[in-house]
């Protein structure tokens, strides 16, 4: 069985204190109409959101696979979470790159 490079890199720079614990909470952020897509999308996928002001919370456990739901599906705003996205170990910097540029290039041909 082979293992690819990412996955491979992922395991060897696993950082234990990157696993969010039961008191750890998330803050998705983008405009308005973004923190509502986001918030939609994840609790039509079953996760418990909250909110803290205007801004959709997910807590503890929630937290990783939540931000997996919001980039394997795209939802509008998941180039907002950059930061966690990677801290989280669900993609790498140039993952997330390759990710953008494809949506950008995505959004350019519908507009035509």
């Amino acid at each position: 069985m082979e293992i690819s490079q990412n996955a491979l890199s992922s395991l060897c720079d696993a950082n234990t204190t990157n696993i969010p614990g039961p008191g750890d909470r998330l803050t998705l952020s983008g405009d308005l109409c973004q923190m509502g897509a986001m918030k939609r999308a994840l609790q039509c996928g079953g996760f418990n959101v909250g909110n803290m002001d205007v801004y959709p919370v997910v807590c503890g456990a929630e937290i990783v696979p939540a931000l997996k739901y919001l980039f394997e599906r795209k939802v509008d705003g998941w180039w907002g979470q950059q930061d966690s996205l990677e801290k989280y170990g669900i993609c790498t910097s140039e993952e997330f790159t390759s990710a953008l540029d494809w949506e950008v290039e995505k959004q350019k041909r519908l507009r035509g």
